[in-house]
């Protein structure tokens, strides 16, 4: 089964075969097992080469850190990433003086240095929850290269020679003719949408010429979308990792907070009109704590959801706090295990991300959105 260390435009880190042109570093993300366990762990987004030198990497060594791959430099963007400043320098060059050209009024208030601009790039990707930003803009107002999707739907597009091609994880299909005047949800951090308007050119599929098929849209056995980021700081050993695949490190710059809170009203979710029972309800109430971001340490009324928790309140794995409930640490540990046998709660991954989807958008009968 492929390793879930695929990033797509929407920065999701995801399971797929395929591999794409670039090689990404957030930190160390998996755990010892060769698990995604967090979205990042330091403020530095960068994009590597793939070959640099004659360097090798084990892929996801214990305590180093998580080898991502991107299609391309315009998917790497969208997802929030930058260029290398050793494997690819002069990109790198380019994009820093760019940027601080193109942002002045945010460049204005910082020491103009590289680990300034990480800092404001990652409030520009994630928000407070740790999900991915977006904002709204004209299609005629973007540059070629900005990643964009049509209002109200997910399915990310190419901003490239006057048309709009989709992005697939194997290559861009058929390009799509667009009004100038369409709205559209934009993925490329608003800082970068004015690099590429600059005139900075990132690498780009060679599909976006030679179309491939679209797809059947993937299964979840397919994509393990990773679990609501939390905003870790830098720990002993991921600041020991080396940064990059080929690469010396980058400056330290400062990590987001770890006691980030989680907003899940940001975020509208669904229920089923009818709880389910037995290892179904397990299934439901792990997928639950990662839409709530409850496994992450936030607070959400869980009533929305299940009618009746008690059991876990009674043992203690869930508290009454002001806003809702949250897990208390027992209960982090206990659903922390909940994929491993053994567990009483023990459930299949898999199963889980299925029930997350359909948690997120709520596309089958028998879902309701919650109030």
């Amino acid at each position: 089964m492929p390793l879930q260390n695929r990033v797509t435009p929407w920065g999701e880190i995801v399971a797929l075969p395929e591999r794409g042109l670039l090689l990404g570093n957030r930190g160390c993300l998996h755990d010892g097992h060769r698990r995604v366990v967090k979205g990042w762990a330091r403020a530095p987004w960068v994009t590597c080469l793939l070959q640099f030198g004659d360097r090798h990497r084990e892929i996801m060594a214990p305590g180093q850190y998580t080898e991502l791959f991107f299609l391309d430099e315009a998917t790497a963007l969208a997802a929030g990433h930058r260029p290398c400043a050793t494997c690819r320098r002069a990109d790198y060059d380019r994009f820093k003086t760019l940027w601080l050209a193109a942002n002045a009024d945010l460049a204005v208030a910082t020491d103009r240095t590289m680990a300034a601009t990480d800092r404001l790039l990652h409030v520009e990707r994630v928000d407070a929850g740790g999900r991915k930003r977006t904002w709204s803009a004209r299609l005629g107002d973007l540059p070629e290269g900005a990643m964009v999707a049509r209002a109200g739907t997910q399915g990310p597009l190419l901003v490239q020679g006057g048309a709009l091609h989709p992005w697939t994880p194997a290559g861009y299909g058929p390009p799509q003719k667009a009004s100038p005047d369409m709205p559209v949800q934009v993925l490329t951090p608003p800082s970068v949408v004015k690099v590429l308007a600059r005139g900075y050119r990132p690498v780009v599929h060679p599909s976006v010429g030679t179309p491939v098929a679209m797809p059947v849209p993937p299964t979840s056995a397919r994509t393990v979308p990773v679990s609501e980021p939390a905003a870790d700081r830098l720990t002993p050993e991921t600041a020991k990792a080396p940064p990059l695949a080929a690469c010396k490190p980058e400056p330290p710059s400062a990590a987001p907070p770890a006691d980030m809170p989680v907003n899940s009203a940001l975020e509208r979710l669904y229920r089923l009109e009818k709880t389910p029972s037995g290892k179904a309800l397990c299934t439901c109430f792990a997928a639950i704590l990662i839409a709530t971001g409850m496994d992450k340490g936030a607070t959400y009324p869980l009533k929305k959801f299940p009618k009746n928790f008690s059991g876990h309140e009674q043992a203690g794995r869930i508290e009454k706090v002001p806003g809702g409930d949250r897990l208390t640490r027992a209960g982090r540990d206990y659903f922390a295990d909940r994929y491993q046998f053994g567990n009483p709660q023990h459930v299949d991954r898999r199963e889980v991300d299925a029930m997350l989807r359909l948690i997120r958008t709520g596309q089958a009968a028998g879902w309701l959105a919650v109030a």
